[in-house]
């Protein structure tokens, strides 16, 4: 897989890399979530990478079974208890925490797109070609994750683009799933700022873009998925177990009042997307017509 890069002057006068067109080979930063601890998954990724002419940059997750990240500044455990009636793992918190490193990663080297995957994703020979489909295109996004699930495949979605067998678009109601996924520069910083306030899982929050006030498509693709070996995955491990808690007298009353407000800004959201998504749609059938 190849890309070419161009460099670009920012704001200071830093030089950084923005990808066009795909020439030069892995001109696209490829970051990889990955504990330190986990030596052998973080060699296979490698591997696996390698083999299909991608280069990658290890970042070190967050360890939540290191330290007790329930004391993190940035979780907010009261508003969780309040909306869900549980607490978040100290490994859930990692996990949210290692993702805004890659964001903190983008912003601080200039870096206008990246593909971040998590370390227990698994990409088909496919994967790289429908990765330059997507960047040699128009298609507008500012976090664009790929998703296998039968909602992201099969569920109703608004299609902006269809590359091959897979459809990219805007579902009212998205599926679950942070493990791959391109953003961008400003996707990058709006993600940062949005997780100075912890209170879900990271697919979770990704399924709040009006919270960050993101622009998010979903790809539909069996090009990628998650290993469903235990002892593969170590990010998300510990992360099922869930205490219970002390919920507050008031939790049924906010338990329905937070549905009922995510049911009106998803769709508020989708109809005001809804003019754009279809122009880009008609664009892109004109353009292959030509």
């Amino acid at each position: 897989m190849t890309l070419i890069s161009r460099q670009y002057h920012g704001a200071d006068g830093d030089k950084y890399m923005t990808a066009t067109t795909w020439q030069k080979p892995n001109a696209l930063p490829i970051l990889v979530i990955n504990l330190e601890r986990s030596v052998e998954r973080r060699e296979w990724m490698q591997r696996h990478l390698s083999e299909l002419g991608l280069d990658c940059r290890i970042v070190d997750a967050i360890d939540g079974l290191e330290e007790d990240l329930q004391r993190s500044e940035y979780y907010n455990d009261r508003k969780i208890v309040r909306t869900r009636g549980r607490r978040l793992l100290s490994t859930e918190i990692g996990c949210v925490l290692s993702h805004k490193k890659c964001y903190e990663l983008m912003m601080a080297e200039h870096i206008p797109e990246a593909l971040i995957l998590e370390d227990d994703v698994v990409l088909s020979e496919e994967f790289p070609s429908l990765v330059e489909e997507i960047l040699n295109s128009d298609i507008p996004y500012e976090l664009l994750r790929f998703v296998c699930s039968v909602k992201a495949l099969t569920g109703k979605m608004r299609e902006v683009a269809q590359i091959d067998s897979c459809r990219i678009g805007r579902m009212r109601s998205n599926p679950y799933g942070a493990y791959a996924y391109l953003i961008k520069n400003i996707g990058a910083r709006k993600m940062f700022k949005a997780l100075s306030d912890i209170y879900l899982p990271i697919d979770f929050l990704m399924n709040r873009p009006w919270e960050m006030g993101i622009d998010d498509l979903i790809c539909g693709t069996k090009s990628v998925w998650i290993t469903e070996e235990q002892d593969l995955s170590t990010i998300r491990a510990g992360i099922t177990y869930q205490p219970e808690v002390n919920k507050p007298w008031y939790f049924p009353v906010t338990k329905v009042a937070d549905k009922l407000v995510i049911m009106f800004r998803k769709n508020l959201l989708y109809f005001y997307r809804a003019y754009r998504d279809r122009k880009t749609a008609i664009d892109k059938k004109t353009d292959e017509k030509r």
